[in-house]
């Protein structure tokens, strides 16, 4: 018997983590929600509500105007608003340009939502050690739960880059700094991953498996990925299945790459899951 099933688990667990880096701007705006502009000109508070409506082009605009006027935090919290609606529109030039001297701002907090927007935007246009830096530099300068993110997004950077032990040490920081429950755990899955490989097969006699792993061998994505292995474990009604599994990658992007070298039906699972 031959079988091949989605890993839901890992489906979830990447939208999730998706959907956490895109919101994260989101949360971040929070720290320019006041404020008033020069004379006849736009609000942080204004600038602010047109971003949370979704109107990045005209939160941009304004912003980039109150960055030429006011005081020092007024120009920097505007100049932060201007990479922020920048980034939601995906102008990554405009980003690099309004936010990249904030990284330098008097205010912490300033500089650290600078940094990890600047991470958010390396991140998708995946420039992956770029984005670890920009997020471990911003875990340094914020606090609390807001540390514990863009610890935990450093993580994940280094991750992508193949880069297991600095993503190790930045999942660590982001578990002490919290003190959500939820968020702790989440980190520490990560912790416990030893990575990712490309689930070919599921058989419920061992030698069917044996016999798919020896086919393997025979491709040409062998010698590139190594060899097949076989796991012993158990389906949903508690009977023994023998999952072939290939390769041994440090990121799931990596592991998508190489599942595009193998001539077959493969799935990207963690190696923690593939037999459970």
């Amino acid at each position: 018997m031959y079988r091949i099933h989605s890993d839901s688990g890992l489906i979830r667990r990447m939208i999730a983590a998706l959907t956490l880096l895109l919101g994260w701007s989101l949360w971040l705006v929070g720290c320019a929600s006041s404020g008033t502009g020069a004379a006849g000109g736009p609000s942080l508070a204004k600038i602010t509500a047109d971003y949370d409506a979704g109107h990045f082009q005209q939160a941009y605009d304004g912003a980039v105007t109150l960055s030429r006027r006011g005081d020092l935090a007024t120009r920097d919290q505007a100049s932060y608003l201007a990479g922020l609606s920048a980034y939601r529109m995906q102008n990554y030039l405009s980003v690099d340009r309004y936010l990249s001297p904030l990284l330098h701002a008097p205010d912490p907090a300033v500089a650290g939502r600078a940094a990890g927007t600047l991470g958010l935007a390396d991140m998708e246009r995946g420039n992956f050690r770029e984005a670890a830096t920009h997020f471990k530099d911003a875990a340094e300068r914020l606090t609390g739960q807001e540390k514990a993110e863009a610890a935990y997004r450093a993580g994940l950077a280094y991750k992508e880059a193949s880069l297991a032990g600095q993503a190790r040490v930045q999942f660590l920081i982001a578990r002490g700094a919290s003190k959500d429950s939820a968020f702790q755990a989440k980190v520490e899955r990560e912790l416990k991953s030893n990575g990712f490989t490309l689930q070919l097969g599921v058989f419920a006699g061992r030698s069917n498996a044996e016999s798919m792993a020896r086919e393997f061998q025979n491709t040409a994505a062998a010698a590139q990925i190594g060899p097949a292995g076989i796991l012993a474990g158990k389906g949903d009604r508690g009977e023994t299945l023998y999952y072939v599994h290939v390769g041994l990658f440090n990121s799931f992007s990596a592991a998508l790459r190489a599942r595009d070298s193998v001539n077959q039906p493969a799935i990207v699972r963690t190696m923690e899951s593939i037999a459970n």
